[in-house]
């Protein structure tokens, strides 16, 4: 069945960690300076790529990376959320629409 959503939620939050890396004067690099926002958005990717699993079967890097995926699970979900928790959840599937496939299908799990 494959990788857990947990799993493909942490790969892809791998990809964009720069934790070393000062946020100030970096701030539109498209990177991930915080652990507490790797954390935040590894759960919003995982919420994700759950809905995924259950719409089609389909894996976060495969069928998650296509915007109308993404646009279809925050219509789904945008009358249950705070305004708070639409715009994290949109800033995650912004940072996950800027994954290339090859770039998160071999990642390692953030841990």
């Amino acid at each position: 069945m494959g990788k857990s959503p947990k799993s493909q939620a942490r790969g892809a939050v791998s990809q964009k960690l720069a934790l070393n890396t000062p946020r100030h004067g970096n701030n539109s690099d498209g990177k991930i300076h915080s652990l507490g926002t790797a954390r935040s958005y590894t759960q919003a990717l995982t919420g994700y790529a759950k809905f995924i699993r259950e719409s089609n079967g389909g894996s976060l890097f495969r069928a998650g990376t296509k915007p109308e995926m993404a646009m279809s699970y925050l219509q789904h979900r945008a009358e249950l959320w705070s305004s708070l928790v639409f715009r994290k959840q949109s800033q995650t599937m912004a940072l996950l629409s800027s994954l290339s496939v090859n770039e998160v299908t071999d990642s390692p799990s953030l841990n």
